[in-house]
């Protein structure tokens, strides 16, 4: 759990454990898989479950949840009365290694009282497997 409310993905040793071996252009492909698949296993059912469960007040912490990934480094987004905020997850993202997480105050009161994150997380595991997998098969086939 990130220190303010988020998930490393982390388990998926397994598919990425000579990632070193692969080309850059692998490796990109495998980062956009990891990106993808972060926006919809974990990004929006999050916010989503913000919402049906009555989360969410002004909007901040639906809208500050993102995936942070080696090129991307913070977002900047506004709740639903277009107050301006900057989030910047801590964690350090290097490689093929992504966060998906918010830094709003109150997320872990939050995320204790009723997951919005880590259920997620947990729900997911399979499909990034799976996901990543299929994409390092296909790449392999294609640069091999």
């Amino acid at each position: 759990m990130a220190r303010n409310g988020g998930v490393t993905i982390r388990g998926i040793e397994k598919v990425l454990k000579n990632f070193s071996q692969f080309n850059d252009e692998i490796k990109v492909e495998l980062q956009k898989e990891l990106v993808a698949t972060s926006l919809t296993e974990l990004e929006t059912p999050a916010k989503e479950s913000l919402t049906e469960k009555g989360h969410v007040d002004t909007g901040r912490l639906r809208s500050s949840i993102y995936t942070k990934y080696k090129d991307n480094t913070s977002k900047n987004y506004s709740d639903d009365e277009d107050n301006g905020y900057n989030c910047n997850l801590n964690e350090p993202v290097k490689d093929l290694k992504i966060s998906c997480g918010t830094d709003v105050p109150y997320a872990m009161k939050i995320e204790r009282l009723d997951s919005f994150l880590v259920n997620n997380f947990e729900a997911s595991k399979k499909t990034f497997v799976k996901n990543l997998d299929e994409v390092l098969k296909k790449l392999t086939k294609e640069y091999s």
